[in-house]
């Protein structure tokens, strides 16, 4: 959009929305991070909070609530506000064993193509489901597939395809398919043998959450055998 042939009644109303949608917030001297109620979210809520050692994103859904560094301060001048830190909680139970095992039967079944299963959650029942989304096209090397329409209780929380007979790891072309998006994603590679590979990572808003902090985390979550 070009915003130069807009009016400025018109550009201060686009503002308004801005500010509406992803609200400034100052972070306080206590400490105290910018948190919310799970049970008081339902579509993704963020923040985006101006702190003295940076600028962080702090987003909330019904299932994760996480703050973390989007941008470091370039001038040599600290806001007098207060020091933010970085957070992850998730809001889940561990994923039943049956579902894993029914995602490693369904990888193992496909091989040497590629396959995809998505899981989610429900709020309202407090149950995962397993799907098998619609596959656009397979080959041992690439895969599309179309997400399948959830019920308005259910979130989807963990996407994850194979590698076939190749080891886990996410692609340039997964790197994009996560762009813009909220959910563990995870790739299970080398189904030809006993032992599968797994690589997995947390995305917000299209950006990777740092290892270190949902390493342990995930293996709490999701375990394949």
């Amino acid at each position: 959009m070009n915003f130069q042939n807009l009016s400025p009644t018109n550009i201060k109303a686009f503002d308004t929305i801005a500010i509406d949608r992803v609200p400034l917030h100052a972070q306080s001297y206590s400490g105290q991070a910018i948190s919310t109620d799970f049970a008081s979210v339902q579509a993704g809520e963020d923040k985006i909070v101006v702190a003295s050692n940076g600028v962080f994103l702090n987003h909330s859904n019904t299932w994760i609530s996480t703050q973390f560094k989007i941008a470091q301060l370039c001038a040599n001048f600290s806001p007098p506000y207060g020091k933010a830190h970085e957070f992850v909680k998730i809001n889940l139970p561990k994923v039943p064993g049956e579902i894993c095992r029914a995602v490693l039967d369904h990888f193992r079944s496909a091989c040497p193509l590629e396959a995809a299963c998505l899981i989610s959650f429900n709020q309202q029942t407090k149950e995962y489901s397993l799907h098998f989304p619609h596959v656009i096209r397979a080959t041992g090397a690439h895969i599309s597939y179309r997400y399948p329409d959830l019920d308005r209780f259910e979130s989807l929380v963990i996407d994850i395809h194979s590698h076939g007979v190749h080891k886990a790891f996410f692609s340039p072309t997964d790197k994009t398919d996560d762009h813009g998006s909220t959910k563990i994603s995870m790739v299970i590679g080398n189904l030809n043998q006993d032992e599968v590979s797994i690589a997995s990572k947390i995305m917000v808003r299209g950006v990777e959450l740092a290892q270190i902090e949902v390493c342990e985390i995930l293996s709490e979550l999701i375990t394949f055998q």
